[in-house]
């Protein structure tokens, strides 16, 4: 990504997001499944942000600072994945 991450910052980030995407695309999301866990505080923020319906960006990168190490890897991550399902959806036609 882009920080020096370690492997399990960095997979709980990408499935963090991927959870917040399921989530904000309607789908029911488990954050306690999984073989790698995510830390309890991001557990208890997704719970308490998805019972409020969709997922806000800013909430999004209060819950990557419960896993990567400041506010502004968080920050830069959130953009990164953001840029990245711009591209996928420019690809795939939507808008």
């Amino acid at each position: 990504m882009l920080a020096a991450l370690t492997f399990e910052q960095e997979a709980l980030s990408q499935k963090l997001l991927g959870a917040v995407v399921a989530h904000n695309d309607g789908n029911i999301v488990d954050v306690r499944e999984g073989l790698l866990p995510f830390p309890e505080e991001t557990i208890e923020l997704f719970n308490e942000y998805s019972a409020n319906g969709v997922i806000e960006p800013d909430q999004t990168i209060d819950m990557l600072k419960t896993i990567v190490p400041n506010g502004a890897v968080a920050k830069d991550l959130f953009e990164a994945w953001e840029v990245g399902r711009s591209v996928i959806r420019q690809n795939n036609g939507e808008s």
